[in-house]
Parts: structure tokens; sequence; C-alpha cells
């Protein structure tokens, strides 16, 4: 699950750990590494509780995570997961635009 302060976007488990196991591989931050390796223990990516200097970098990656996600043929014919991906992509632009879109 990817849950926010007010919110979450459900995913199905092994979904979930193929996110934050990829997610974790981007990563190099300190920082980054315990929000996934907490995120992997409790089954739940606690969005609103990453540093707020780390935030936007995590959440453009976990982006990225899910667009490759979308392409892999991992998940190909798995319409529950894809539409999860899409779920928490939009989720995840429409919370945090500044992430993505900068003046």
């Amino acid at each position: 699950m990817i849950a926010f302060d007010d919110g979450e976007v459900t995913m199905r488990s092994g979904s979930f750990e193929t996110v934050i196991a990829t997610l974790r591989a981007r990563s190099t931050d300190p920082a980054d590494l315990e929000v996934c390796d907490d995120s992997a223990a409790a089954n739940c990516l606690w969005v609103d509780q990453i540093p707020a200097a780390r935030k936007c970098a995590v959440v453009r990656t976990l982006h990225g995570v899910l667009d490759e996600c979308l392409d892999s043929a991992d998940f190909a014919g798995n319409g529950t997961a894809l539409f999860e991906f899409e779920m928490a992509k939009l989720e995840l632009t429409e919370r945090y635009p500044t992430c993505f879109y900068t003046a």
C-alpha cells in the first residue's frame, strides 16, 4: 500500500514488493534506503513521512519505477497490477505536482 496522511492507494503485496525493491535499487541516499527498508517491513510506503528534503526525489523515482512496471513483461496481462500502478502514478502526480512541474 502507498499511504498518505489522508488516503491510500492499495496494491497487492507481490506488486508492492517489486515496486519497493526496484525503488531501493535506484536509491543511493541513506534516507531513501531507510524509507525503502521501512516500507518493505511494513508493506506500506507512508509518503507523507518521507523526510521533506528527500520527498520529491523519492516521489519522482517512485513514479519512474511505476512507469517501468507498467511497461514490464512481468505484469503484462495483469490488469489488477496495471490498474494499481496507474492509480499510484496519478495519485502521486496530483498530490505532489511541484515535484514534477517546476517553473
